[in-house]
């Protein structure tokens, strides 16, 4: 029947709470549920009870057996939330399961659900062939539909036999892996006294081999060989199992001075020595007698329920905590008093337990209750802050005044704020007992209400495409813990998730830097929309708050204020454009590049406040491997210190048919006069009239120091860190030139030639192979 333990939620951050007043958790019976009992219907004589319960994918299923026609069988009951036969197993939700031969007593003691949704049953078969009885432990495989699974049990017939001993053998529980494999738990007949018995199987029955002797190991604990048995088993998450053994200590068992011991075995079967002391720590009774009911892991540590005897006729609930390792023994005697208010003496009786996983985790036991020797009720309790301080755990709890209720035997988690119950009921006769399942709800009359804010900042500013970061709260207005996530509505997108785990009532999480990115930019004012999310909030109206964001960012868009036709093969030309700041905030230093070209700005960087346009000259030319006639396309870009967060409108393409310059060659070099020859450039038809030489410029650099360039009659020193020819002077004539100068002192110079058609293109590339760059002396 073992349950399969809720995870607990994962927390990226922790919470910055303050408590408020001690909060206790609060129980009541779904009322949609109620108490249910089954008696299989007029057919079948008496129902005697047991009470195993487990629950998977919104079924509860509880275990027990009956008698009909005299004939003692395991039945099983599917159950929908809303207490309805599941008429998906076995047709109607009841099935009788005839485990030995006809007039065979077949017991059914506990149920487990394996992670694909097939059931093992288990309990004890009669497996005598004369008079006497021999009861020996079984696993029965069940499929969700109620059929026998033919994949389990050594015949392929569903079921699995577990011989122990020559006498009436028992099981108490059944638990199961993450994996299938099966863990059963029970006792064995030592002559007239009992031993524990565990055994480990494959998910198909089978023995683990490895484990004991054939998959069982058999372990007798008590003292001078009296009783003891297995009351649960449980696997470890470090490995291994962990038995909760009742041991006498004296030859009476039903009603002996009991002692409950966790006895940790390794996956081989053999006592785990590092588990308290030699593999077993005893929990010491308050009382005549502590009597062990159940035992489940979590979060590595192992809790134990127990019915504490007191005295003969008061007995306690009882829980236990130990450590991985068996230390740090916690214990906690407690009533379930439920609304009684009276002095009368209280009277608990533990069963099962279980973790709800809430929020908050919450720890419940059930079982029954009674006022001063008066009528026995189911009953149940609850306790937050169990993982912390057990005596000083928060203890809530509820009386469910069921007529003819015996005891709440087993528990299994059914979501994460309820328990499906089993136990038994005894009807007026006093003869038929009645196998009853009821579903109890945690804090299911607690509101939660979370209400979100955003303190700081005032207003989110992306600057750019940059994110920027939030402080962001979450207050539980309600009655019940309760915790959730935050989220941003898109574009918006947080940097990290943000869960706020659980916040008390009256308690608030902070968390800060939260960073925050859009993943568009507006060119307006916008609100982000940010919102807790939690299942069953009580207030919607404060889930959502909104935060003004506003958007800093510079975006030129340029444009073409001329297109030329076109464009010269060497050197280059100005062309106009224009260019606005279309963002939200001032660009600075605008300037601009020909990426695939030659030249920029003609103007130095300046600042495009938003909302304004400015235009520009820029200096653009083909790429030297430009064909003369042929289109050529260059671009120009603007950039600026600011990040333009709209990349699209940066640039423009202009196109323009690719002209060849005019060409000069020098002649002659000499102290007062440069010559040489030229003709105009090359082009199409449309071309001839740009193209005409219109006349030879030249320039002379005076080699040494510096970059000294006649500037008249004399040289002056441009510092310029290319040295780019300067100071360029007409010559006289065109196809045959010359250029007379005042007598050129002594020294080494150069001279720079370039030709001028009438569209205005020069030459641009000068070398001595072109002619138009020639080095010279004068002595």
């Amino acid at each position: 029947m073992k349950r399969l333990l809720l995870t607990t939620l994962l927390f990226l951050l922790a919470p910055a709470t303050a408590h408020a007043a001690t909060l206790t958790p609060a129980l009541k019976v779904d009322s949609f549920f109620g108490v249910l009992r089954d008696d299989l219907g007029s057919d079948y004589s008496t129902n005697e009870g047991a009470a195993g319960v487990a629950t998977h994918d919104g079924r509860i299923y509880t275990v027990g057996w009956t008698t009909v026609s005299g004939d003692i069988s395991v039945y099983v009951i599917a159950r929908r939330a809303n207490g309805a036969y599941d008429t998906g197993f076995s047709g109607d939700g009841k099935l009788l399961l005839p485990v030995g031969a006809t007039g065979k007593t077949d017991y059914g003691r506990g149920i487990a659900v394996l992670p694909d949704g097939r059931l093992r049953v288990v309990g004890e078969v009669d497996v005598s062939s004369g008079g006497t009885s021999n009861l020996e432990p079984f696993i029965a495989g069940l499929m969700p539909d109620g059929s026998m699974d033919q994949s389990f049990g050594d015949a392929g017939d569903g079921i699995e036999i577990l011989p122990s001993g020559i006498g009436d053998d028992a099981v108490s529980r059944i638990t199961v892996d993450a994996t299938g494999r099966l863990a059963v738990a029970g006792y064995t007949k030592n002559g007239a006294f009992k031993d524990t018995f565990v055994s480990l199987r494959q998910s198909d029955g089978s023995p683990v081999q490895s484990f004991g002797t054939n998959g069982v190991r058999v372990i007798s604990r008590a003292d001078n060989g009296w009783n003891d048995d297995a009351a649960d088993v449980v696997f470890r998450s470090a490995g291994g199992l962990a038995v909760l053994v009742r041991s006498c200590v004296d030859a009476n068992d039903t009603g002996c001075a009991a002692v409950p011991v966790i006895r940790a075995l390794r996956e081989d079967g053999t006592d785990d020595p590092a588990f308290g002391a030699g593999g077993e720590i005893v929990v010491p009774s308050p009382g005549l007698s502590l009597t062990p009911t159940a035992l489940i892991e979590h979060r590595g540590r192992l809790w134990m329920s127990a019915t504490a005897n007191m005295t003969s006729a008061d007995g306690d609930g009882f829980i236990a905590r130990v450590e991985a390792n068996g230390s740090g023994l916690q214990t906690r005697r407690f009533d379930i008093r439920g609304t009684y208010t009276g002095s009368d003496m209280i009277d608990t009786s533990s069963g099962d337990l279980v973790v709800l996983a809430g929020p908050p985790e919450t720890l419940v036991v059930v079982g029954d209750s009674q006022i001063a020797q008066g009528t026995n009720y189911f009953a149940a309790a609850a306790f937050y802050g169990f993982d912390g301080d057990l005596a000083a755990a928060p203890q809530g709890d509820v009386v469910l005044e069921a007529q003819n209720a015996l005891s709440l035997n087993g528990a299994a988690a059914d979501g994460s704020n309820a328990v499906a119950a089993s136990g038994l009921t005894l009807n007026q006769s006093a003869i038929d007992l009645g196998l009853a399942t009821t579903r109890i709800l945690l804090d299911a009359d607690k509101k939660c209400d979370l209400a979100i804010d955003v303190p700081t900042p005032l207003e989110l500013t992306f600057v750019g495409r940059k994110g920027t970061a939030a402080q962001i709260s979450v207050e539980n207005k309600g009655e019940r813990p309760c915790g959730g996530e935050v989220t941003v509505a898109a574009p918006y997108k947080m940097g990290r998730a943000v869960s706020t785990g659980v916040i008390e009532p009256g308690a608030k999480f902070v968390t800060n830097g939260v960073p925050i990115t859009s993943s568009t930019i507006r060119r307006d004012d916008d609100v982000a929309k940010f919102s807790i999310s939690v299942a069953g909030d009580a207030d919607a109206s404060n889930d959502v708050r909104g935060v003004r964001a506003v958007y800093s960012f510079c975006d030129l868009a340029v444009s073409a204020v001329e297109k030329p036709s076109t464009i010269p093969n060497e050197g280059g030309r100005r062309v106009e454009v224009g260019v606005r700041n279309s963002g939200t905030r001032t660009c600075r230093s605008v300037k601009f590049s020909v990426p695939n070209g030659a030249g920029e700005g003609a103007s130095k960087p300046y600042a495009i406040e938003r909302g304004r346009s400015v235009s520009d000259d820029v200096w653009v030319s083909s790429k030297s491997t430009a064909k003369v006639g042929k289109k050529a396309t260059v671009t120009v870009k603007s950039g600026s210190a600011d990040e333009d967060v709209v990349a699209k409108n940066d640039s423009i393409r202009l196109t323009a048919r690719v002209v060849g310059v005019g060409d000069t060659r020098v002649r002659a070099t000499s102290a007062t006069r440069i010559s040489g020859s030229a003709t105009g450039g090359k082009g199409t038809k449309a071309d001839r009239n740009g193209i005409k030489l219109t006349r030879v410029e030249v320039a002379v650099r005076k080699l040494g120091s510096g970059c000294r360039w006649l500037s008249g009659k004399k040289f002056t020193n441009r510092k310029t860190d290319s040295c780019t020819p300067s100071g360029w002077q007409s010559a006289s004539g065109k196809g045959s030139w010359s250029l007379r100068l005042a007598k050129l002192p002594a020294g080494r110079y150069e001279v720079y030639t370039r030709a001028v058609t009438a569209n205005g293109f020069r030459e641009g590339r000068f070398s001595t192979k072109d002619g138009n760059r020639r080095a010279f002396r004068v002595r």
